[in-house]
């Protein structure tokens, strides 16, 4: 369960701190990749997101990039109103409890807690308390008696429970600081499970400014090149970017001659590290002959895609005499971006096409070519971050 409802009122931020931008993903989608990892390696069953009121349509677009089944449900007014809430909707044998706040999820942390939750165990995550302690009154004065901080530890989340029994816990204790909390004062036993000091919660702006850091050092960027080029001749009509386009010139090529396409495929594939178009589809195959070339670059997205990466940006050049396309640029962008949005977060365009002229030079200026350029950029997490926990 992904507790996501809080308002957060201690950031200062001009909006929740779940739905700050973090690395280009919301805060919570940071946890929600993690239980999707977990989700496909078998180990969870569904995600339940407790949202505030009137946030419900802010998750949608988000969720549909995760492939575990995914439950939305209103929080109430405190956080123990939104578990519960969350537990109502969720049907697992056991129940892991996390704040969205929290980005810097860890797979191995959350297999440490499955492994150490039982049927009437819970367990909880635990640091230990590094600095010295002081006690302060109002009037601002510390107290410099000692406090023995080795038997203090700081509770984090995810909280491991038998969801029926925490459900229970819950409902008797109501208003409580945390779920282990409601755990512990009905009698249950609770077992420590190692935590991580990257693990933190965003509660102000400072915290926020620190993950901010943490997020561009867990992620790295390449940049691919792509180029085609197409003889013209006498016909009735070019395809470019997978729009058909009514012309008394024809694109030569073994396929349907889409230059715009192969480029982007090109600059997508350069990136990512991959053999380029004439490897993967040769045109020496004759499966590929006459193929609808945005069915190639979606191929060309989904080997990408395996590869963990996600497009940032695509920036393409049609460098052709005629016909003239100003006409068909915006339907060409679209056409694109609904391939492109196939991997990285949301939907959001990703592509920018743009036309220049031959200027009646040269081979592009006399119709006898035209040429097509991309460059892409795409964004991958450090695999050595993933396994954080694990170490």
């Amino acid at each position: 369960m992904l507790v996501a409802a809080g308002r957060g009122s201690r950031q200062g931020g001009p909006a929740p701190k779940q739905f700050l931008m973090l690395g280009g993903l919301p805060v919570w989608f940071w946890s929600a990749r993690i239980f999707d990892r977990l989700f496909l390696e078998g180990t969870l069953a569904e995600l339940v997101v407790v949202h505030a009121a009137g946030e419900k349509e802010s998750f949608r677009p988000w969720i549909e990039e995760l492939s575990i089944p995914v439950i939305l449900t209103e929080g109430g007014s405190q956080r123990w109103n939104s578990v519960l809430n969350g537990l109502s909707n969720s049907s697992g044998t056991y129940a892991m409890v996390h704040d969205a706040a929290r980005p810097f999820l860890t797979e191995g942390l959350c297999r440490r807690l499955m492994a150490a939750v039982d049927e009437d165990i819970g367990a909880v995550p635990c640091v230990p308390v590094r600095d010295s302690l002081k006690i302060a009154g109002d009037d601002g004065v510390v107290t410099t008696s000692p406090i023995d901080r080795t038997i203090l530890r700081a509770a984090q989340t995810p909280q491991c429970f038998p969801r029926a029994a925490l459900f229970e816990a819950l409902s008797r204790q109501g208003a409580c600081a945390d779920e282990a909390e409601a755990w512990c004062a009905q009698g249950s036993p609770l077992r420590e499970v190692r935590g991580e000091s990257g693990n933190f919660k965003i509660t102000y702006a400072e915290d926020f400014d620190m993950a901010s850091s943490m997020a561009e050092n867990r992620t790295f960027y390449r940049t691919g090149f792509g180029f085609d080029v197409h003889p013209l001749t006498p016909g009735n009509g070019i395809v470019l970017g997978g729009i058909s386009i009514r012309s008394a010139l024809c694109s030569q090529g073994h396929s349907d001659g889409d230059g715009l396409c192969h480029a982007i495929s090109d600059a997508l594939l350069g990136a990512a590290g991959l053999p380029d178009v004439g490897v993967l589809f040769p045109a020496s195959d004759s499966a590929y002959r006459g193929a609808y070339s945005l069915d190639l670059l979606r191929d060309a997205v989904a080997l990408v895609d395996k590869e963990g990466w996600s497009v940032e940006w695509v920036d393409a050049v049609i460098h052709i005499q005629e016909p003239r396309l100003a006409e068909f640029t915006d339907q060409i962008t679209r056409n694109l971006d609904g391939v492109l949005a196939g991997i990285g977060p949301a939907y959001r365009p990703r592509v920018n096409v743009k036309v220049k002229s031959g200027e009646l030079s040269g081979v592009v200026g006399n119709s006898e070519a035209f040429q097509c350029f991309a460059i892409a950029t795409l964004r991958k997490e450090r695999p050595a971050d993933r396994q954080a926990g694990d170490q």
